[in-house]
This record gives structure tokens, C-alpha cells and sequence, in this order.
């Protein structure tokens, strides 16, 4: 049999969507691979994993960006990425959303911008860890 690799970088996040998407947290809507334009003179963008927004005003609650990956602790160029997203955006929130637990997570601030690392394990039942994943997420988000 030959083998084979799978990414399961895309499949991971499209869980993490489906989980918010599913829950239908009170008065918020999750996009998923949002573009954000930031030199449309150059057609530049960004694409957000995902950004919880009040239904109503539409103002984003934070930002995720799902990482597929159990490193000792986030890289640099995923929290600079997460916090890029969260500016261009204009919210204070964004976390990196691992499939583990990290030995060393992230709980800080880049100026204005709150940053932090959360697990939504795939590992025994997914509602069960959608349900702490949410519990985790509620601590600093308004709302959520």
C-alpha cells in the first residue's frame, strides 16, 4: 500500500466553524474565512479563519485562527497573523486555537489587542469538547 499525508489543517478548522456555526451563541453569527481587504489599490487580503460579530452590529467579538499543529508554544508568526487580523478588523480579541493543549500557552496583550491560545481537542467527544472550547473562549469575549 503507498502512503499517504493528509492536511488536516482545513478539515480541523471547518470543525471548529461547524461547532460555532452549530451552537448558535446568543446574538452573535461566526464567518468563516473572511476576507478582509487591506490594499485594495493592490489587491491585497486576508483571510480570517473565523470572527465570531454581533448579529446586529455586526462588530466582531475576536478573532480565531485555527492551527492544526502541538507545538511547545505558539510561533511568532502565528500571534503577529492574529494580531494583524484582529487590527485590521478593529477588535481587542484573538486566540489561536490548537488541537492540544500547548506546554507553554500564550496570555498576553500586544497593545490593545488580547491574545491567547485555547484547545479544541479532537480527541473523545467532539460536543464535549466544542462545550469547553466555548467555556474557554467566554472568559474574555463579551457576549460569547
Amino acid at each position: 500500500m503507498v502512503p499517504f499525508l493528509i492536511d488536516m489543517s482545513q478539515p480541523y478548522e471547518e470543525i471548529v466553524a461547524t461547532l460555532l456555526q452549530r451552537k448558535e451563541v446568543d446574538g452573535y453569527r461566526v464567518r468563516a474565512q473572511h476576507a478582509v481587504d487591506w490594499d485594495r489599490a493592490n489587491a491585497r487580503h486576508s483571510q480570517v479563519d473565523l470572527d465570531p460579530a454581533d448579529a446586529d452590529t455586526r462588530q466582531v467579538a475576536c478573532v480565531l485562527d485555527t492551527k492544526y499543529k502541538a507545538p511547545y508554544k505558539p510561533a511568532n508568526e502565528d500571534i503577529h497573523q492574529v494580531v494583524f487580523y484582529a487590527h485590521l478588523i478593529g477588535c481587542h480579541e484573538a486566540a489561536l486555537v490548537y488541537p492540544v493543549p500547548l506546554a507553554n500557552p500564550t496570555n498576553t496583550w500586544v497593545g490593545d489587542i488580547h491574545i491567547r491560545t485555547l484547545t479544541f481537542s479532537l480527541d473523545g467527544d467532539l460536543d464535549e469538547a466544542g462545550e469547553q472550547f466555548l467555556d474557554a473562549l467566554g472568559v474574555s469575549v463579551p457576549g460569547i
